[in-house]
């Protein structure tokens, strides 16, 4: 398995309402993100393979981060995911 350098801030490493999965999903985000617009575009299928997640935990967990306030879901085609606080 690849080593992964998790890039997001104390805040929401520290939140008491994280966990792990979402911990990574965030850090895979955060490395996805254009440098200026703050949003990505990921699939949820590329999302779970690169989280080593199941679909349902990466659904779960995006809603989670979602709802902690550490992103914002666009609908539309592609959907767009921006990081809430900037590059974290």
């Amino acid at each position: 398995m690849q080593k992964q350098i998790l890039c997001i801030s104390n805040k929401a490493a520290y939140h008491p309402k994280m966990n792990i999965k979402a911990v990574r999903l965030l850090s895979i985000l955060n490395t996805l993100v254009k440098s200026k617009s703050y949003y990505c575009t990921p699939t949820n299928k590329y999302l779970h393979l690169k989280a080593s997640l199941s679909i349902r935990s990466v659904e779960y967990n995006l809603n989670l981060l979602e709802k902690l306030g550490f992103i914002k879901k666009k609908s539309g085609n592609p959907r767009k995911i921006y990081i809430t606080n900037g590059r974290i």
